[in-house]
């Protein structure tokens, strides 16, 4: 499970991750750089949508400070402090801290299903990178 921050830049959706750096999951992102986000919103009619993306993690010093102060100046509950981690207390220089840069290629929104009806809500959206 991770807290994403997605971001519109006006062109392009971007999200980010703070991310505990460890070698299995550089060594899985070097081999495989992509991952998918699941998201269900918890009330009925239940929906639900997927995020397939690239993700690349970003562990330069410049890239660590933007995305800590991303995190920190962004309101709940969006934001948060990522200081509230134990292994990232030392802050944006600790060296178990990273940012994960997601690069959406595909989404789509499921509409929720009524329980008592079975009938669907909506229309399933679906966007893919050309």
């Amino acid at each position: 499970m991770v807290h994403t921050l997605w971001e519109w830049d006006g062109e392009r959706l971007v999200g980010w991750v703070g991310s505990l750096v460890t070698p299995m999951k550089q060594a899985h992102l070097e081999r495989n750089p992509y991952v998918s986000c699941n998201y269900w919103d918890g009330v009925e009619p239940y929906d639900t949508c997927v995020a397939e993306c690239r993700a690349e993690l970003l562990l330069d010093e410049k890239s660590r400070h933007e995305g800590w102060k991303r995190f920190k100046s962004t309101p709940p509950p969006l934001g948060y402090d990522p200081a509230i981690i134990p292994q990232w207390q030392g802050g944006p220089d600790s060296p178990a801290w990273g940012v994960l840069r997601l690069d959406p290629w595909h989404l789509r929104v499921f509409p929720g299903v009524f329980a008592k009806s079975g009938g669907a809500t909506g229309r399933i959206l679906t966007w893919q990178e050309a």
